[in-house]
């Protein structure tokens, strides 16, 4: 009879933490706003971490049947997989760039990684969205027209 007791106390215990990794999971996905659809891929942003503040810091969900992805300097493919990437919104000067960007193959592995961050700076020069393009839609989101920030 003691046996059967520790048993379902254990049980107990493995639903109950069951419970509570579902709740956190649910919570989490629950964060990816969905934004648009481009070229087949569908992107999703987290809206929680928004502040009033010039430099926006959002991270970027792409879900795709094919992403492109460069690895040794050689082109790979991911195939319904998805990425998620750091980007950096100016909001006053309306630029952005990119801190990094992890690949995920379609059961959620880490595929390919990749930071643009040396010594805390970003490598790469900031870029002004072209008209029209995804990423002035992406400003747009994020910052709106600008006029909070003149």
């Amino acid at each position: 009879m003691l046996c059967f007791l520790k048993l379902k106390k254990m049980f107990n215990k493995m639903i109950l933490i069951s419970a509570m990794l579902f709740l956190s999971l649910s919570a989490s996905a629950q964060n990816w706003k969905y934004v648009l659809t481009d070229e087949g891929s569908d992107f999703y942003m987290q809206l929680d971490i928004l502040e009033q503040s010039v430099n926006q810091k959002v991270w970027l969900k792409e879900v795709s049947k094919k992403l492109e992805y460069t690895k040794n300097g050689k082109k790979s493919y991911l195939y319904n997989g998805f990425s998620v990437m750091l980007m950096v919104f100016d909001c006053y000067d309306r630029k952005y760039n990119s801190e990094k960007i992890i690949y995920y193959n379609s059961v959620g592995k880490v595929v390919h990684s990749e930071s643009f961050v040396e010594y805390g700076v970003i490598m790469y020069p900031w870029e002004k969205p072209v008209p029209g393009t995804i990423g002035d839609k992406f400003m747009f989101y994020v910052c709106g027209d600008g006029s909070f920030y003149r």
